[in-house]
């Protein structure tokens, strides 16, 4: 048993760690502006290697060539995997 726990201490030591967050920590913010704006409220834009994207904390889009190529669809099903749109059905059905 003692071997055993030896040999797993030694697999695990052997190799860095990668940081949980490191590859999301490379995706930039995107300035918007007013119209854009309007367009992504209740989504996020940022920029990784691949193009630009819109996301919630649930959800993201794939990569586009520019932030007008995003599609308005797209747009609207990432939007709705937000917590702002829960906010909004919550509101209507007066659930507080």
């Amino acid at each position: 048993m003692k071997a055993m726990k030896e040999s797993l201490k030694g697999s695990n030591s052997s190799q860095p760690k990668k940081a949980k967050n490191e590859d999301k920590d490379k995706n930039e913010y995107v300035p918007l502006n007013d119209v854009q704006k309007k367009r992504f409220d209740g989504t996020t834009v940022k920029k990784d290697k691949d193009g630009y994207f819109c996301m919630t904390h649930r959800c993201r889009s794939k990569s586009y060539p520019s932030v007008d190529k995003i599609p308005a669809g797209r747009i609207k099903f990432i939007e709705s995997t937000g917590s702002r749109t829960m906010q909004n059905i919550l509101a209507e059905k007066d659930i507080k």
